[in-house]
C-alpha cells in the first residue's frame, strides 16, 4: 500500500472511521427486512485459493470496509495508477470528504448477499464440485467449516451451475435487490463485482462487453471499477496478499479501449471492421494513441524516398498529388488500407514501396 498524500485534510480529520458494526447498522436502519439475510451472509464459509482473510465471509467484508477507509484517506495498492487513485478517492467520500460514500457501504454489505444460497463444495476424493443448500451446510458441516459429511473440504465457491447465469451469486444478489429502493448503480456493481476475473490478459473487447455495451455511463463505469477494486483488495491468497493481477489486466484493458476509441475517432474513414476487430483483441498495453497505430505498421518505409519516387508517377500522370498524400498518410497510420484506398493505382505504388522498405540495418546506422 502507498499513500497519495502526506498530511490529512481538515475533512479527513473530521471524518470518523466507522466500525464494522456501525456500518452494518447504517444499512439495516434503512433496510431492516434485509438484516437477517445480511447476517446470514456473515457466516458464509470460505476455503480454498481465494478468501484466506478468514474462515467466514465477515472477515472478507471487514477487509473491504477497511480498504474503503484506506481509499478515502488516500492509501492505495502500490500499482494503482495515480489518475485512478484521485478518481477513487473522490468517489469514496461525500460532503466534501466528511463522510464515507453510503452507496459503497451498502455495496459492501449487499454484494455477496446471495453467497449462502450458491454454495458449491469440492471435497477430498470428489472429481466434481457439488451444489448444496444453506440448510445442508448447517446440517452436515462440522463446527470448524473444514469438513462436510465427514470429508475434508478442499475449496468452496459460490456458483450453482445447474441454475445457469442466475446461479452466479452476483447475478442472484442483483436479482434479489432490483425490486428494493436501491440505486441501480449499486445493483449494477453487484452484478459485475467479479468482472476482474474475466481478465486473464489485456482484452479491450471484454471491457467493452461489460462496461460499455451494458449502457453504463462513465460515472457508473468508475463506480464498478472502484467496487471491483475494494473487493479484490478484500480477497487474500494463502500468503495473505490480495489478488490483483486480474484487476490490473482489467485496468489495462480499459486504458487500451479508451485509446482505441480516440484513434477510431481520428481515423474513422481509414479503419475497416476487420481493423477494429484486430485492435479490440490486441493484448499488449498501449501507453499513448501513437501506440495504437503501431498495430498496423508491420513494415517501416523511408517516407522521404517514397514521396520522391511517387512524384515521378505524378509527372507521368499515373497518380495525383492527392494520391501521394494519401499514401504517405496511410503509411503512417494504417498501411493495410492502401489497397482499398488506391485500388487499381496500387500497381504504380507497390514497386516504390518495395524500393523504400527499411531494414534493421537502416535503424542501426
Amino acid at each position: 500500500m502507498k499513500t497519495s498524500m502526506e498530511m490529512q485534510t481538515p475533512a479527513q480529520e473530521q471524518r470518523k472511521e466507522r466500525t464494522f458494526d456501525e456500518a452494518f447498522e447504517s444499512v439495516v436502519e434503512r433496510y431492516p427486512h434485509l438484516a437477517e439475510q445480511i447476517e446470514k451472509s456473515f457466516a458464509t464459509p470460505q476455503r480454498g485459493k481465494y478468501h484466506n482473510e478468514g474462515p467466514q465471509m465477515r472477515a472478507h467484508l471487514e477487509l473491504i470496509l477497511k480498504t474503503l477507509h484506506d481509499v478515502a484517506n488516500g492509501h492505495f495498492h502500490e500499482k494503482l495508477p495515480t489518475y485512478l487513485q484521485e478518481k477513487f478517492q473522490r468517489l469514496a467520500v461525500t460532503e466534501g470528504g466528511k463522510s464515507l460514500n453510503q452507496d459503497l457501504i451498502d455495496y459492501t454489505f449487499f454484494h455477496d448477499l446471495a453467497k449462502p444460497d450458491c454454495l458449491t463444495l469440492k471435497c477430498e476424493g470428489d472429481k466434481q464440485s457439488i451444489d448444496i443448500t444453506w440448510e445442508q451446510w448447517q446440517e452436515y458441516a462440522d463446527a470448524t467449516g473444514k469438513m462436510f459429511q465427514g470429508r475434508p473440504i478442499i475449496s468452496i465457491s459460490y456458483f450453482h451451475r445447474s441454475e445457469g447465469a442466475m446461479g452466479q451469486h452476483g447475478n442472484k444478489a442483483a436479482n434479489m435487490l432490483k425490486e428494493e429502493d436501491i440505486s441501480p448503480v449499486i445493483v449494477n456493481a453487484i452484478k459485475e463485482h467479479e468482472v476482474a476475473y474475466q481478465f486473464s490478459k489485456i482484452n479491450p473487447k471484454t471491457y467493452k462487453k461489460h462496461f460499455v455495451d451494458t449502457g453504463f455511463s462513465q460515472d457508473e463505469q468508475d463506480f464498478v471499477l472502484l467496487a471491483s477494486y475494494i473487493d479484490s483488495m478484500g480477497s487474500l491468497d494463502q500468503n495473505s496478499k490480495p489478488f490483483m493481477d486480474n484487476y490490473y489486466y482489467l485496468i489495462a484493458s480499459r486504458n487500451n479501449f479508451t485509446l482505441i476509441e480516440r484513434y477510431k475517432k481520428e481515423h474513422e474513414n481509414e479503419l475497416s471492421e476487420r481493423d477494429i476487430a484486430t485492435l479490440m483483441k490486441y493484448d499488449k498495453p498501449f501507453t499513448s494513441i501513437e501506440d495504437v497505430a503501431t498495430v498496423f505498421k508491420t513494415e517501416k518505409y523511408d517516407l522521404a524516398k517514397v514521396e520522391t519516387l511517387l512524384e515521378g508517377e505524378v509527372s507521368e500522370g499515373h497518380l495525383t498529388s492527392e494520391d501521394v498524400a494519401n499514401v504517405l498518410h496511410l503509411l503512417d497510420v494504417n498501411p493495410r488500407r492502401l489497397g482499398a484506398t488506391l485500388r487499381k493505382k496500387m500497381k504504380f505504388v507497390t514497386p516504390h514501396l518495395k524500393a523504400s522498405k527499411m531494414t534493421d540495418e537502416d535503424f542501426t546506422q
